[in-house]
């Protein structure tokens, strides 16, 4: 099985003996390092990725799709369709800055919805004020929020 943006090598090695929510988490670490290496073109690739395979979990569908069973399309994106969306403007504009803040959003809205699934919460979707909560302040002076100079994701603790 290949998953598009992942070198073909690498995507029959991984994606084959690894469950959705490790490949998510492989996906995560190499657009966090397309981003921080200014790797626009990949990074888009790893990002287009990330979504299809967003549509697989379960969780991250609710929190794509709203919980809310609603079809009404008028509704207000949520947090996560937000972070997705203003990290593919700031990767498509080359705003290396801003695509380091938003993917930090992104992959704590990733961890909030699948935190919230696994705890029973299936149906509800976290809150903007959740993830405002959950913000960090930047302690290594790479502008990117990680607090490491050398930051890793981690979406599945």
């Amino acid at each position: 099985m290949s998953v598009a943006g992942i070198p073909s090598g690498a995507a029959s090695s991984q994606s084959a003996s690894q469950t959705p929510l490790q490949q998510l988490q492989a996906l995560l670490q190499q657009l966090q390092q397309n981003i921080s290496s200014n790797n626009a073109s990949a990074a888009q690739q790893n990002l287009s990725s990330l979504q299809q395979l967003m549509q697989k979990v379960p969780a991250l569908q609710n929190a794509l799709n709203g919980a809310t069973g609603g079809s009404d399309s008028s509704q207000a994106q949520t947090p996560l369709q937000q972070a997705l969306n203003a990290l593919s403007q700031d990767l498509q504009s080359g705003n290396a800055g801003s695509a380091k803040q938003y993917f930090a959003t992104l992959a704590q809205d990733i961890k909030n919805a699948l935190h919230v699934h696994r705890h029973g919460g299936g149906h509800h979707r976290p809150s903007a004020t959740a993830n405002a909560t959950t913000a960090t302040t930047d302690t290594d002076g790479d502008n990117d929020n990680s607090g490491s100079a050398t930051p890793g994701v981690n979406i599945l603790t």
